[in-house]
């Protein structure tokens, strides 16, 4: 609670029982601006009421708005469908899908800066999460991991024409839709059948969660705040949003066609634990600030979100449709030559300077920030 107001200077009163405590600033609900330095500094209080022990000030800028202008590239691979990309930087970045070169299907495709080049061969992926250019986890039908070296196929391996389970839970859970972790040995696989599978580096256990829909998207900060949705839109538009603590899964709320949020639910990204967008049919954002989801309609359905921090959040969906956030508002690319197009980009990946999108019919679209 705010205890009292000099000048520019806030004055609150907290209780600190934890090492490691985290204070959200949002200036009493107003939020904070835009391009603007802040300075912090605390202070003991006795059981006297008197102040003691004052620390040193620490000083915090908040980012200012980015552009919007972005020079974009085509790139057509023919036939195939492209669900998901990631990468360490612009020039070292995988998509993942089921792509030809030639008379050969590629499930991992490359870029180096200069070209797209097969990768793995075989098809079917539909995620792709990493840690480092040698770390690297790709899940489908199967799950791989790239060393650096090679790719290495983790749930099973093939022996004459048949597969035999490597780990039977991550076998068993196929197909995947999503991955998120916090290293190789915490990580998370989102699935068809409303499953969440963990695996601990050594072996894989099913989540405490079932959801009523495939899981889209995974997403977190940490261990113990990590955001799940679930959702269709077969037999109507419904969608989930999940929610662990690091103990148990738990249902924030359910979407559905008339509810609020309202329709199916594909996608989600956090910049931060008070800057959250889940996404569909349309755009929910969660902030400090705001403190309820705010709705906003991009004019297409929202396959994936992704940003490379709060000023710079990118959705790509249906239609070609392409969305980027500044930080202060959000703009759309209509005079893309796939824009209104009978396609979808299923994947989304950005760095402070580029954007990587990629989707059915094996378009990839690349922005370079003007």
């Amino acid at each position: 609670n705010r205890i009292s107001k000099l000048d520019t200077f806030s004055f609150l009163p907290f209780r600190f029982s934890l090492p490691d405590t985290l204070i959200i600033d949002d200036k009493n609900g107003e939020g904070l601006a835009l391009d603007s330095e802040y300075s912090y500094f605390a202070y003991r209080i006795d059981s006297t009421g008197i102040a003691k022990d004052t620390s040193a000030t620490t000083t915090a800028t908040t980012l200012a708005a980015t552009s919007h202008d972005f020079t974009w590239t085509e790139y057509t691979l023919g036939s195939g469908e492209l669900y998901d990309v990631w990468g360490t930087d612009e020039n070292n970045v995988y998509a993942v899908g089921s792509v030809k070169f030639g008379d050969s299907t590629f499930g991992v495709i490359k870029w180096d800066g200069n070209e797209w080049k097969p990768e793995l061969y075989i098809g079917g992926k539909q995620a792709i999460y990493g840690f480092a250019d040698n770390d690297i986890w790709i899940a489908g039908g199967t799950v791989w991991h790239y060393d650096g070296s090679i790719w290495k196929r983790v749930d099973a391996y093939s022996q004459n024409s048949q597969s035999f389970p490597l780990d039977q839970v991550l076998y068993d859970n196929t197909p995947y839709r999503a991955i998120w972790g916090t290293s190789s040995a915490n990580l998370y696989f989102a699935g068809r059948e409303g499953k969440i599978v963990h695996w601990d580096g050594e072996q894989a256990s099913v989540e405490n969660i079932v959801a009523n829909y495939q899981v889209n998207a995974i997403w977190g900060f940490s261990g113990s705040e990590i955001w799940a949705v679930a959702g269709t839109v077969s037999g109507g538009n419904f969608g989930e949003l999940y929610y662990y603590d690091g103990k148990s899964w738990n249902l924030e709320f359910v979407s559905q066609t008339g509810g609020m949020p309202r329709g199916a639910l594909y996608a989600f990204w956090g910049a931060n634990h008070s800057q959250i967008y889940t996404g569909g049919h349309l755009l929910f954002e969660h902030t400090t600030s705001s403190k309820e989801w705010k709705e906003t309609s991009l004019g297409f359905f929202i396959e994936k979100l992704y940003g490379s921090a709060s000023n710079n959040v990118f959705a790509a969906g249906d239609f070609g449709g392409i969305a980027h956030f500044n930080g202060l508002d959000w703009s759309t690319y209509e005079d893309l030559d796939v824009r209104g197009k009978f396609m979808a980009f299923q994947g989304v990946w950005a760095t402070k300077s580029s954007v990587f999108c990629v989707g059915t019919h094996g378009y990839i679209y690349i922005g370079q920030k003007q």
